[in-house]
C-alpha cells in the first residue's frame, strides 16, 4: 500500500472579519487625538483673539476728534465743489450772452464793405450835380434809402458808426494813421476820420481810421477822466503840469 501525501489547507479570512478589522484600526485613529488640522485651525483662532485683544481702543474723545475732523474735511470739500459749480455757471452764463450778443460779428464785418461803397458812393456827386440832373438826383436817391436801410438793418443787431472827431484818441477804438500839427486842439485829438469805425455793443467791430492833432495843450490825464465823467466842466487846454518859473534847472540849484 502506497502512501499518499497528505495536503495542507489554509483557511482564508471571511469578509465579516475584514470589516470588524477595519473599524477597529478607524476607531483607533479617531482615538489617537485631534489631527494636524484641527490643530493648526485652534492655533490661527487663539492668535486672532489675542490681537483683538491686544489692539488698543479708541476712548470717546478720541472718537468725538476724529469724526469731527472727518466732518470738516468733507465739509470744506463741499463748499469747494459748490464753489467750483457756481463758478462754472456763472461763464457758462456769460459765454451763452457772448454768444448771443457777438455771434453775428463775422457777417456784420463783411457788411461794412457794402456801408463804405454807398458812403463813397454818395460822397462823390455833390449838391449841383443832383440839381442840375434828375436822373442823377433820383439815383442819389435811390443809394440814399439803400444805405439807410443797410444802417438800420445793422442796428437792430447792435451795430452803431463811430463818431470819433473832436473825441480824445482811444487806442481800444481808433487806429492812429498820422498826426499833423493843430495848436487850436489839444494834443492827442481825433482832427480827421480816414475810414469810420464801428462798434457792436460794447466792443469794436472795426477801429476807426484817424488823424490825431499835435503841438496844442497837453491834457492832464486826470482831468481828462474827469471831463468824460463830466462832460459839463471845461477842461480843454489844461495843462499837465505847472510852470515854476525861471530857467530850466533853477530850482535843482536852489536845493543844491
Amino acid at each position: 500500500m502506497s502512501d499518499m501525501p497528505e495536503t495542507t489547507e489554509t483557511e482564508e479570512p471571511s469578509a465579516e472579519e475584514n470589516v470588524t478589522e477595519t473599524v477597529n484600526e478607524t476607531d483607533d485613529v479617531s482615538d489617537a487625538g485631534p489631527s494636524a488640522g484641527d490643530e493648526n485651525t485652534a492655533e490661527a483662532e487663539t492668535d486672532v483673539s489675542g490681537s483683538e485683544s491686544a489692539a488698543p481702543s479708541e476712548t470717546p474723545e478720541e472718537q468725538i476728534a476724529r469724526l469731527e475732523a472727518e466732518v470738516g474735511s468733507l465739509n470744506d470739500r463741499l463748499l469747494r465743489a459748490m464753489a467750483e459749480t457756481e463758478n462754472i455757471r456763472r461763464r457758462s452764463q456769460r459765454d451763452k450772452q457772448d454768444t448771443a450778443r457777438y455771434a453775428i460779428a463775422n457777417f456784420a464785418r463783411d457788411t461794412l464793405a457794402v456801408a463804405d461803397n454807398l458812403g463813397r458812393a454818395l460822397g462823390s456827386v455833390d449838391e449841383a450835380a443832383r440839381k442840375e440832373n434828375g436822373v442823377i438826383e433820383n439815383l442819389m436817391i435811390g443809394v440814399e434809402l439803400t444805405e439807410r436801410e443797410l444802417t438800420a438793418a445793422m442796428g437792430r443787431v447792435g451795430v452803431t458808426r463811430m463818431e470819433p472827431l473832436g473825441s480824445r484818441f482811444d487806442p481800444n477804438v481808433h487806429e492812429a494813421m498820422f498826426e499833423y500839427d493843430d495848436p487850436s486842439q489839444p494834443a492827442g485829438t481825433v482832427g480827421q476820420v480816414i475810414e469810420p469805425g464801428y462798434m457792436i455793443h460794447d466792443r469794436a467791430l472795426r477801429p476807426a481810421k484817424v488823424g490825431i492833432t499835435k503841438g496844442g495843450p497837453k491834457v492832464d490825464p486826470a482831468q481828462a477822466v474827469a471831463a468824460e465823467a463830466d462832460p459839463s466842466s471845461d477842461s480843454t487846454g489844461a495843462t499837465a503840469y505847472e510852470a515854476t518859473g525861471g530857467e530850466p534847472g533853477g530850482k535843482i540849484d536852489e536845493e543844491l
